[in-house]
């Protein structure tokens, strides 16, 4: 379950507000699309959910997130410059503890 309380999001470089006030709950099975124009904050308002910190580096996050027993995947728009020059195969290396999958449950599905 993913509950938002009161949620408002602001650019620190032109103080443009983002998100004011927005409230909303998740829960399993929930579907959710996320539609705007360009540059007017849905990448920042993901982050925001998954990586408060890393947001907060040029956001000011008010309000109330709380993710309850739940994994969030995020992609960001652009990988690090270090990441940039690896092959797929390198990239997912350094990513994937191979020690751990279990290949025979993979070969099932």
């Amino acid at each position: 379950m993913l509950i938002v309380n009161n949620l408002s999001l602001i650019n620190k470089k032109d103080l443009r507000v983002l998100v004011k006030d927005f409230s909303f709950t998740l829960n399993q099975n929930d579907k959710v699309g996320l539609i705007g124009e360009e540059g007017n904050g849905k990448s920042s308002f993901l982050l925001a959910l998954v990586d408060k910190e890393k947001a907060s580096e040029y956001l000011e996050i008010e309000g109330e997130i709380n993710i309850k027993n739940e994994k969030i995947g995020y992609l960001p728009q652009m990988l690090d410059e270090a990441k940039l020059n690896l092959s797929m195969n390198e990239y997912l290396n350094e990513l994937i503890d191979y020690s751990s999958v279990d290949y025979s449950v993979i070969s099932n599905l």
